[in-house]
């Protein structure tokens, strides 16, 4: 289920979130930023946004950011990748939940399902309705 799909995200991205951050951390340490300006230029970096207000001065630096940007390039887009499969699988799902009512639920059978013929369709009877549905 999604819980399942979160944790398995989470899990997963962990050690990419750890990998940009102390990657980051070592670079504004090396360069003497404040954690603020760090965590500014780590998401302008990573992004490929890129204004250029901020860059590595030191030669350390440099030969750091050489391995750093495109790792954190690479993980920041695969991150974001995971986050919009995330919200697609998401809307597929309950988009075939609203396809499957669409099928379950019509005029012609809304009164085998409203069983207290108060005309509403609750969640509970929509959902013993959905199970009753053949596959």
């Amino acid at each position: 289920g999604r819980s399942a799909f979160y944790r398995s995200l989470v899990c997963a991205d962990l050690p990419i979130v750890a990998v940009v951050v102390l990657g980051a951390g070592l670079i504004g340490c090396l360069e003497g930023w404040t954690p603020l300006d760090t965590m500014y230029w780590t998401v302008v970096t990573a992004t490929t946004i890129g204004y250029g207000d901020e860059s590595p001065a030191t030669a350390a630096s440099r030969w750091l950011c050489l391995l750093y940007i495109p790792a954190a390039v690479a993980l920041t887009a695969e991150l974001f990748s995971k986050i919009a499969w995330l919200l697609i699988e998401r809307n597929m799902q309950e988009r075939k939940q609203l396809d499957l009512l669409a099928r379950l639920v019509n005029l012609e059978n809304f009164g085998d399902i409203d069983t207290d013929n108060d005309g509403q369709l609750s969640e509970v009877r929509r959902d013993r309705a959905v199970a009753r549905a053949p596959a």
